[in-house]
Order: structure tokens, then sequence, then C-alpha cells
């Protein structure tokens, strides 16, 4: 009987019947039904659950508090979480941590809330990855086209060099897909945070690419590069630069060496 349509059963089925009518409960949607308990989907597209009655075996007041406690803290996770589909299994696999909870098995229960905590987390995480990528993507175009602008048009070498530096928005596309499993924000910091995270991100990359290629410029690093004047070299080191975040302490502490000589 879970996770079915209350319109399969067309108000026939007698526990949908003592639930839904004699209890007025609001269910769109079965997770799981039994005489002593509910679990369902409401009207606002929310886990809902009720118990009339518990085993009277192996009943623990505390440790079923302390579940229910992980439950409700667990569900808080699907707040943030627009896709229906995603919220729907959410909910059953979170449902479903109720039903061992309401027959004393303590312990499936929280196997069944560590599952679904586990499940909205990944989904969670997917959801920023997204958004923080789609962000680099739509901000590519634009670094690339001003780096190129600055590079062609400019005389000046600063401004070349800070038009190279720009390629570095490429570094930070790489560096995200092994990085943003480390990064701090979720869903719940929402999107608008989560898109200037990612800009900021991409300008901090730039700006270290840019310290780095003026370091080369002026001999501190690489002279034999600042004879060459190679335009290819600058945009490969403002890539490399910006895809770690281990490589700019490195080269500072080379340039501390040449200061010491």
């Amino acid at each position: 009987m879970a996770k079915q349509n209350t319109q399969d059963f067309q108000d026939k089925d007698p526990l949908l019947k003592k639930w839904k009518e004699e209890e007025g409960l609001p269910i769109k949607e079965i997770i799981r039904l039994s005489e002593n308990y509910a679990i369902w989907i409401n009207f606002n597209n929310e886990l809902d659950w009720k118990f009339s009655d518990l085993p009277k075996e192996n009943y623990d007041e505390k440790q079923l508090n302390e579940i229910l406690n992980n439950l409700a803290y667990t569900n808080t996770y699907s707040t943030y979480i627009n896709n229906e589909k995603i919220k729907k299994t959410f909910f059953i696999l979170l449902g479903e941590a109720y039903v061992p909870l309401f027959c004393n098995d303590y312990e499936n229960a929280r196997k069944g809330c560590k599952r679904a905590e586990e499940y909205i987390l990944k989904k969670n995480n997917d959801i920023t990855r997204t958004w923080s990528l789609f962000t680099i993507i739509c901000s590519m175009p634009v670094f690339i086209l001003l780096s190129a602008l600055l590079i062609c048009l400019s005389e000046n070498q600063i401004i070349k060099l800070f038009g190279y530096s720009l390629f570095g928005v490429i570094g930070v596309f790489i560096a995200s897909f092994y990085n943003l499993n480390k990064s701090y924000l979720t869903v719940e910091n929402g999107k608008t945070k989560i898109i200037l995270e990612t800009l900021i991100r991409i300008l901090l990359g730039c700006c270290v690419s840019f310290v780095t290629l003026i370091l080369i410029q002026l001999g501190f690093l690489l002279p034999q590069i600042k004879s060459n004047d190679s335009s290819l070299l600058y945009i490969a080191f403002s890539i490399l630069i910006s895809t770690s975040e281990k490589i700019f302490p490195s080269v500072l502490e080379k340039v501390e060496l040449e200061f010491a000589k």
C-alpha cells in the first residue's frame, strides 16, 4: 500500500477511509498506512505523520524522542529543494524510517533516517554544483572577450598582463570539477549567495594570476619568459595558477628566496 496516490483507491480502502475521513487527515499521497499509524504527503507537499498507539514491548521513550528529533531535523533539508521528484523521493525514504520507529525498532529507524539524509545531501550538493558551474560557464565568454580586447587594443604592458590574467576563469572552471565538494555553501544558502561566492572565486583566481604575471614580468619569477614575451605562456600560467590554490603560496616562497639572496 506504500507510495500510492489516494485517487487510486477512490476512497474505498478502509484504512484510507479511517485516516482520511474519520481522523480528518489532509492526505494527498500515501507513504504508509496501518491501523496504528499513517505517513503521508499533505497538500502543501510536506511530509506528515500520525500514530495512535505504540507497541508496549521494547518501548523506550528517550530513544523515540531522540529519533523523532533527528527525523524532524533531517526533514528541514528539503526546504530549499524545488525539484518535486527529488523532494518526493526524499519524503518516501524519510517516511519509511518512521515505520520501524513506530514498531520500536530504533536501530533500523536510525538507518532509514541516515539513508534519507545521505540522499538529500547528495542532491543538495549536485544542485549547488550545477548553480556554481552555470555561473562560471556564463562568465567565461565575458572574461575571455574582455581579455582579448585588453590584450589586442592596449599598449600598456600592465593592462595586457591584466588581460592575460582574466583567462584565469578557465582555471577556476577546471578547479570546480575537483574542489566544489569542499565548498561550505549548500542549497540552504540560497541561489544568489552561491552565485556571488562563485563570482568571488573567479575574481580571486584572476587576481592571483595577475600578481603572479607581474612577478614574472619584473623578473622575480622565470626571467627567461620576460625576454621571450610569450603570450601563450602568459595565458597558460594564468590558467594553471588559478586552477590550484596551492600554487600561489609556493610562488610567494620563491619570491622571498629571491629577495633573500
